[in-house]
């Protein structure tokens, strides 16, 4: 983590919020698809709402990141994650999508789900990270 300047943006300090948030609704994503698949099939539209809520979560992580590196408080590979993150979103949703017309595709969402909690667990990680002391 770099030093950061004075007029770094607001938005810059959002991205630990942001990639908690993203993580929040992986989880509930999870939780919804498991309960739509065997219990309420409702409950897969309701997957579906949060899926592209999330992708606009990614969205707003990439700002962050964006911003926060050009202010000095992130560096490439928070950017590099956030922008991974957003992919693997854009494609999480339309293999989501894709998946009403070819089951076989239900495999390949659920394992890019799990690319996508690597990649917003990477991201927690290094923006709570604490910087070491010189002492």
């Amino acid at each position: 983590m770099q030093s950061t300047s004075r007029h770094e943006p607001a938005l810059a300090r959002w991205l630990p919020y942001l990639s908690i948030a993203a993580g929040i609704l992986l989880v509930l994503q999870a939780f919804l698809a498991g309960r739509g698949y065997f219990r309420d099939p409702d409950l897969i539209e309701i997957h579906g709402y949060v899926g592209e809520l999330t992708f606009l979560v990614a969205i707003g992580m990439i700002i962050s990141a964006w911003l926060g590196r050009a202010s000095g408080r992130y560096g490439q590979t928070e950017l590099g994650l956030a922008v991974a993150t957003l992919v693997l979103v854009v494609a999480q949703l339309g293999l989501g999508f894709s998946t009403r017309d070819n089951l076989t595709l239900v495999a390949w969402h659920i394992a890019n789900s799990i690319l996508i909690t690597g990649t917003v667990s990477a991201v927690i990680a290094l923006t709570l990270r604490r910087p070491v002391s010189a002492g």
